[in-house]
């Protein structure tokens, strides 16, 4: 007797349904996932991570009023353009 004679051979209706109810299942479970992630979750960022958010904001304009001084300071005349 070889290792295919001792295969369990399934009907083509078994393996239907059984690939059926597994594709349901998963659907299903995506379904309820979603309604979940809807329902229940979360998404806005924790207070740590928007805590810095007005500082950094700040700073960067500052930053860019600085290099905007800058380059002011350098052009002034007119005769020292940088491109």
């Amino acid at each position: 007797m070889t290792y295919s004679d001792r295969l369990y051979l399934a009907r083509a209706q078994f393996k239907f349904k059984l690939t059926a109810s597994m594709a349901v299942d998963f659907l299903g479970c995506w379904i309820i996932e979603l309604l979940c992630k809807l329902l229940f979750a979360d998404l806005e960022p924790k207070a740590m991570v928007t805590k810095g958010r007005e500082r950094r904001e700040k700073r960067r304009l500052l930053e860019e009023i600085e290099k905007g001084r800058h380059v002011a300071e350098v052009n002034g005349d007119g005769k020292d353009k940088i491109e």
